[in-house]
């Protein structure tokens, strides 16, 4: 296996998501006052990974349906996905925050597994603004041509 078990360590769960911005809502920064407000910009610690790397793939509104989206993913993660025939995706309500309605998680294979490696705040969930991301990510990573695809949408 190319990447071992590094990239389920760097991309997370959507669990682990969910702790790394409650964690962070209870830290101030501008970033911990963006999540919670109606029209959020981050530009803090959130658009970095831990290590010091980029974080956030963009922080984008759709002129379809005027909605935002703000995409997460590690260098390494893009590196999994790109290099995946099999992509899936899931989306969950529980933990989004308003004006969000969903994380959408897009996962890929590595190896023997299939591990989280983008995280979508989404405001809207049309089949346009599922589109919209994917051209979003497809904008970051050109090559990324996957023969296989299992999602709710």
């Amino acid at each position: 296996m190319k990447y071992g078990v590094r990239p389920v360590v760097v991309a997370g769960s959507a669990s682990t998501l969910s702790r790394l911005i409650s964690r962070q809502r209870n830290e101030k920064c501008p970033d911990t006052e963006a999540v919670d407000s109606p029209n959020p910009v981050f530009s803090g610690k959130m658009i970095n990974d831990n290590d010091g790397g980029e974080f956030m793939l963009f922080d984008s509104t759709c002129g379809y349906s005027n909605s935002c989206y703000v995409a997460f993913a590690s260098h390494l993660a893009l590196e999994v996905l790109e290099s995946s025939q099999i992509v899936l995706s899931d989306g969950t309500f529980a933990v989004a925050q308003a004006p969000f309605k969903q994380i959408w998680c897009i996962y890929a294979q590595c190896g023997d597994s299939i591990v989280p490696v983008v995280h979508v705040l989404m405001e809207s969930r049309s089949r346009e603004d599922y589109e919209f991301v994917i051209e979003k990510i497809k904008n970051r990573i050109p090559s990324w041509n996957p023969t296989d695809y299992l999602g709710g949408r």
